[in-house]
């Protein structure tokens, strides 16, 4: 049995010269799990810890997967529910949660002002290892830092731990939320509307469950009470049972952020015309050094490809609908997949077949060729089929983007499709062979 474990140890490291570049506005949000009720006072510490292991899990490449919320509220403490956050962290470390799908948590009895700090029969019922053992043999362990030292410095230093590390599981009590009720949330973003810095938030409040966006002094509330706590996810280990829990390796997928929330940018090569040539990555200092480990190309499909992207980041060919892909690795062992949607590279040609049809034992068939509309390109097409040796066949508009073809015998008639554009500063000449095969009438 093969032993492998997706562990990402994560080296976090402030560095307050770029603190001027970050970005006004940042999210996680593309892989925030739903904003779950916890239906009343007490289970919050669990959705923040839970919430944030979630995130994390698809990061590192797993599926878009809930886990068992109920578990680790009914389990985390052998007496009573898991009323703080150290605890549902350090039980998440030592003991794991299951898929949500084994142990789900109730979605009734909602009451806002019933606190289950103590037993509560509705939702709180003890289980045992055996027990989760038969019912779910997969179970997810985490490491966590403890990053609440940082959420008490300043605004960018908070920016720069999301940035780098990844959403917060954090508890607070300020009277701008909630009415300063002590509350778990996950903290996964920022945005910035007129000056005004505002916090994103998935909040599992009972009964009005949602994703929050406040305008507050983070730090300030953060210093506010000596009871705000806050953690990141370092590490999370898949483990399977089978005789025992042993390690799984998490499938390794580089995770892709919404293009405005891509702190890494590619950067289009200077000077390159019909955006061929190297393309670089800006804004690595702002991940603490990641690099940059593979270069890739994705295109519409709708014209004929013959582009390409090398080791260093140089775009050759034609092809239309491209963009230009930069997978890099994190500090913290993390794949991310940044993007740029160039359009048109080169000038690639489509050649259609109109019609195709037999008349007095004669193939006649017509061929259109075509190119992207470019903004601020000017192209011309023209198909070029030589004259006929043996007089089998004729055409009409041969030298123009369309060509009818008469032809009255068997083989492969080959041509020229020459494509000429220009823009500002930049001209291309493109010529590619093709032909056609022309079969008897009746086949």
């Amino acid at each position: 049995m093969r032993y492998l474990t997706r562990i990402l140890a994560l080296a976090f490291l402030l560095v307050s010269a770029v603190f001027a570049q970050l970005p006004p506005s940042f999210s996680w949000g593309k892989y925030v799990t739903p904003a779950r009720d916890q239906l009343r006072q007490g289970p919050c510490y669990t959705f923040a810890g839970v919430g944030s292991t979630e995130i994390m899990y698809r990061l590192l490449g797993g599926s878009a997967e809930e886990f068992s919320k109920r578990q680790v509220y009914n389990c985390a403490n052998p007496t009573a529910p898991a009323a703080d956050l150290p605890t549902v962290m350090n039980y998440l470390q030592n003991t794991g949660v299951i898929p949500a799908t084994c142990y789900s948590y109730p979605v009734a009895g909602c009451d806002p002002n019933l606190s289950d700090n103590g037993q509560n029969p509705v939702i709180y019922e003890q289980i045992n290892g055996a027990t989760l053992q038969v019912n779910c043999g997969r179970r997810m362990r985490i490491t966590s830092q403890d990053v609440t030292s940082t959420l008490r410095s300043n605004a960018d230093a908070v920016k720069s731990l999301l940035i780098n590390k990844g959403p917060i599981a954090l508890v607070m009590e300020t009277p701008a939320m909630h009415g300063g009720a002590t509350h778990a949330y996950v903290l996964f973003g920022w945005t910035t509307v007129n000056g005004q810095l505002s916090w994103l938030f998935n909040d599992s409040w009972p009964c009005s469950a949602g994703y929050r966006t406040f305008a507050i002094d983070l730090v300030a509330e953060f210093n506010r009470s000596t009871n705000t706590r806050a953690y990141v996810i370092s590490s999370v280990t898949e483990e399977r049972y089978a005789n025992g829990w042993s390690n799984y390796s998490i499938p390794v997928r580089a995770f892709e952020l919404e293009p405005a929330n891509q702190v890494a940018q590619i950067v289009s090569p200077a000077g390159g015309c019909f955006n061929r040539g190297t393309y670089t990555v800006s804004g690595l200092n702002l991940l603490n050094g990641a690099t940059v480990v593979d270069w890739s190309l994705r295109t519409d499909g709708i014209y004929p490809s013959d582009a390409s992207i090398n080791s260093s980041g140089t775009v050759s060919g034609n092809a239309s609908g491209v963009t230009v892909v930069a997978t890099i690795l994190r500090p913290n062992g993390l794949l991310e997949n940044i993007t740029r949607n160039v359009g048109t590279v080169g000038m690639p040609v489509l050649i259609e077949k109109r019609s195709d049809a037999c008349y007095g034992g004669r193939r006649e068939i017509m061929l259109l060729a075509s190119t992207p509309a470019t903004p601020g390109v000017t192209t011309s097409v023209a198909i070029n089929i030589p004259p006929s040796p043996d007089g089998r066949y004729y055409t009409i508009g041969s030298g123009s983007n369309s060509v009818y073809i008469n032809y009255g015998g068997t083989g492969a008639i080959t041509y020229n499709v020459v494509v000429q554009s220009n823009s500002t500063g930049c001209s291309l000449n493109y010529t590619t062979m093709r032909y056609v095969v022309v079969l008897p009438c009746g086949y």
